[in-house]
């Protein structure tokens, strides 16, 4: 991409960086000089890394909740919150999300530490602007939560297979299944470039693997639903006869994400694993 463009969210053609309307489909484009008479959803989803800057805000604002519930400093690295507090705001665990399958939503804004959110959230605004550059915001908040979603029902099946105690949460399965939609789309434009994208972000999973204690299935859920999805946003003609409709579902998409945890928050779960750790600590 040229220094100083930027590209039509719904033509996907490159326009200057001062321009107000796309030359090409004639669209009102994100940014400071977008066209006062543009809609609201157009306003909203269209602006400049929008749903990135969300989703990122969405993170950090359940940590500092967390933080907050937790009476303390946030852990670090080594430390986790309380069992309790994760599950308060959306965590996973045993057959918790088949009893409340809100959490699926949920937990991918929930960390565990300190280290967990800075290097998802590092990860998630440098997909997130080289991604909702490419394919607006709409498209990427429905691969966020659509990918995040996958990574923890894999994760859940995964878990219950083997039959341990566990507890989860975190964007990692969001940010490999927007890794997997890059890859999906390089793929799609027959650029060479897809196959050492692919060998790169698999030596980086695998060391990862190796140096933290990630939920790898999670993440594999993730990637492989990003892929397709991906794929079919290149392949798509005419993307902007159908921004009306993308745009819905990535309000969808937002409302589905606050809602999740909210329930998780009023669930009486969380509750009734505080008091048996009150009762075990007496």
């Amino acid at each position: 991409m040229a220094v100083g463009s930027k590209i039509c969210p719904f033509c996907r053609r490159l326009n200057g960086a001062d321009e107000p309307t796309c030359h090409s489909c004639g669209r009102p484009l994100p940014g400071p000089t977008a066209r006062a008479g543009a809609s609201i959803v157009r306003q909203v989803f269209g602006a400049e890394l929008f749903m990135t800057r969300f989703f990122t805000g969405l993170c950090l604002v359940v940590f500092a909740l967390g933080t907050l519930g937790s009476g303390g400093f946030p852990p670090i690295f080594g430390s986790y919150f309380a069992a309790s507090e994760l599950l308060r705001w959306g965590a996973i665990g045993f057959d918790l999300g088949r009893i409340e399958p809100w959490r699926y939503l949920a937990a991918v804004f929930v960390h565990l530490n300190l280290v967990h959110l800075a290097l998802n959230m590092l990860s998630l605004v440098y997909l997130g602007r080289m991604l909702e550059q490419q394919v607006g915001g709409a498209r990427l908040a429905l691969l966020f939560v659509v990918t995040g979603i996958a990574g923890f029902v894999v994760s859940d099946l995964w878990h219950s297979y083997l039959g341990a105690p566990w507890i989860t949460a975190g964007a990692s399965g969001s940010l490999f299944g927007m890794m997997g939609a890059f890859i999906g789309w390089l793929y799609a434009r027959r650029d060479p470039e897809w196959k050492n994208v692919l060998l790169r972000f698999a030596v980086y999973a695998v060391a990862f693997a190796f140096a933290f204690p990630v939920n790898n299935a999670a993440h594999l859920g993730g990637f492989v639903a990003g892929f397709p999805i991906g794929f079919l946003l290149q392949r798509e003609r005419r993307p902007e006869r159908r921004q009306r409709v993308f745009a819905i579902l990535a309000a969808l998409c937002v409302i589905a994400s606050l809602a999740s945890i909210v329930l998780s928050a009023t669930s009486p779960i969380w509750k009734v694993r505080k008091a048996i750790e009150i009762e075990r600590d007496l």
